[in-house]
């Protein structure tokens, strides 16, 4: 069994998403990997920090740069949004909280809200 706890973050950061078509084969819809959140790639940290409030501190570098631990979590929280999305269509929730599923195939998980398990 995998869990997975979405988050309020996760449903904060999928508003801010900046969409796109990917052109390939079939086509498909695709967050813009380029500026996910709207600004040209380099400001993505900046974006999700702003999206969320300003959480993290900007270190006070001429750079203005995260400190490491900060960026961490902010990639984090940015690459668990694929899993949000499975979480989020295939649950049918927006609900935060814990989801689980059984599935052994990756990218073809089904999930629903954990009885067991508490964020």
């Amino acid at each position: 069994m995998k869990y997975f706890e979405l988050k309020k973050d996760h449903l904060t950061l999928l508003k801010e998403v900046s969409w796109d078509w990917n052109d390939c084969a079939f086509g498909a819809p695709a967050i813009d990997c380029k500026r996910p959140f709207g600004n040209s790639g380099y400001q993505v940290y900046h974006d999700i920090n702003a999206a969320l409030g300003g959480r993290w501190d900007v270190s006070l570098d001429e750079d203005g740069d995260f400190s490491e631990e900060a960026e961490h979590e902010i990639l984090d929280l940015y690459t668990e949004l694929m899993v949000a999305l499975q979480v989020i269509f295939t649950a049918q929730s927006l609900e935060p909280g814990v989801y689980q599923t059984d599935s052994e195939w990756p990218h073809q998980e089904i999930w629903s809200k954990s009885p067991t398990k508490e964020s």
